[in-house]
This record gives structure tokens, sequence and C-alpha cells, in this order.
């Protein structure tokens, strides 16, 4: 999961526009998601990015919900699967109890989140920089 996770952060920001829907505003940004998506999204704040927008993506075999971020000069993305998916499960056994990180194939962080709605992270920072930006102390 961690190459097509990079693979579509990779590929969304390689695209001239990256998100699909542009806003700053998380209210706007979950309800066009739920819109789209069939479940509520829960647009995480990340700690020192900015929300761009977001759009929509397919790992595995299920259609996710990703939220394009800025932080600094780096790009960042976060998936949010529906619960239930192989996506929210890989995300809780990556947590743990928290936040949770490892290095994807080009070097990328890969975190995950699963308080709340479990999330994936991919960025291309340090996993040391990545995961205090998703919650972890």
């Amino acid at each position: 999961m961690a190459d097509e996770l990079v693979s579509h952060h990779v590929r969304g920001f390689a695209r001239e526009r990256p998100c699909d829907f542009e806003s700053s505003d998380p209210g706007a940004v979950a309800g066009w998601l739920e819109g789209k998506l069939g479940y509520a999204v829960t647009v995480p704040a990340v700690s020192g990015a900015r929300l761009l927008g977001a759009r929509l993506c397919q790992i595995g075999e299920t259609r996710t919900a990703a939220l394009m971020y800025e932080s600094g000069d780096k790009p960042l993305t976060v998936f949010v699967p529906p619960p239930g998916s192989d996506a929210a499960t890989a995300a809780r056994a990556l947590a743990g109890r928290g936040v949770g990180c490892t290095r994807g194939p080009l070097g990328n962080a890969i975190c995950a989140r699963s308080v709340e709605q479990p999330v994936l992270a991919v960025a291309e920072v340090d996993v040391a920089a990545l995961a205090p930006a998703l919650g972890r102390p």
C-alpha cells in the first residue's frame, strides 16, 4: 500500500492543479468530499500546513478522499479512507494508539493517525517533521 500512497501523492502534486476542489475552508472541503464519496470526512488541522483542497483517488478497490496541503514549500497529502476499508485498517495498524510512521519507497515519510477517523499522510519531509504535524507529542 505504501507504493500506492506515494504514487497518488506524487501524481497529485505533479498536476498543474493538484485539487479537484480548491478551498482552504475545511467545512467546504468536507461537504464536497461527502457528496462525492458518500461518507463523512473529517478534515484534520495539520500543524504548520495550509489546506489547498481535495481530490478523489482510489486505494486498492476503494474510492478515498485525498486532502492536499502545503507545509512550507513541501506538498503533503492526507488520505481519509472510508470506515472499514483496507486502507483504514492499515492506518490503524501503522498508527497503533496514536501516530505511527514509516518510510515510503521514494524516501517519503508515511504516517498514520488512528485517533477519531483513521488517516494516512505522505510528505516529502523527514518522519520526525510529519509525525508531530499529525498530533504525535
